[in-house]
């Protein structure tokens, strides 16, 4: 287990890149300090507020896609905006001005980023009812469907700027059957 210790002292990356080695030395798996930033590039929101900073913009951000201008500069919006209107014209999918805040807040469950690769993965998990004979398509479905327009989006963005990243998802749903007595 980690501690966490406060930021900007540079000891839990160090402490946590001393384990990731002495693992993949144990187990003589081929690792390299280059892929140390990919092994730990994972968004791991430890608090709420943590996890609501790796909304829309800071994905993008992440990726080269958008730069994010200091508060208050009034840009980042009316840019990512104008981009969200583009896409959606440009495949003729039905949205309006009252989707864009929808859209923009949409957070996934967590994400993986390999930038060796330029790939983003948007981690959703749930658990959901078993009880029907198709619970498990039809929770895969609702959460591609969730996501489908923000991958469509992000990964337009990387083809019309040319800078190769690739957006995609993956699902981990676990069934929950059960039932609570009472007496």
């Amino acid at each position: 287990m980690h501690e966490i210790l406060p930021p900007g002292s540079g000891q839990n990356r160090a402490k946590l890149q001393k384990d990731i080695e002495e693992y993949h030395i144990a187990y003589g798996i081929d690792f390299d300090d280059t892929d140390i930033d990919t092994f730990i590039a994972w968004s791991s929101a430890l608090s709420p507020e943590a996890h609501a900073e790796w909304g829309l913009y800071k994905i993008l951000e992440h990726m080269g896609l958008h730069e994010i201008l200091p508060p208050g500069a009034g840009q980042n919006r009316a840019q990512l905006q104008k981009d969200i209107e583009e896409y959606h014209i440009a495949y003729g999918i039905d949205f309006d001005d009252t989707d864009i805040d929808t859209f923009i807040a949409r957070i996934p469950d967590d994400l993986a980023f390999d930038k060796g690769k330029k790939s983003c993965v948007f981690l959703e998990y749930t658990r959901a009812m078993d009880t029907n004979e198709d619970w498990a398509e039809k929770k895969e479905q609702e959460k591609n469907d969730r996501y489908s327009s923000h991958l469509g989006f992000i990964n337009h963005l990387s083809n019309r700027e040319k800078s190769g990243w690739k957006a995609s998802q993956t699902n981990f749903t676990t069934g929950v059957r059960g039932y609570i007595q009472t007496d």
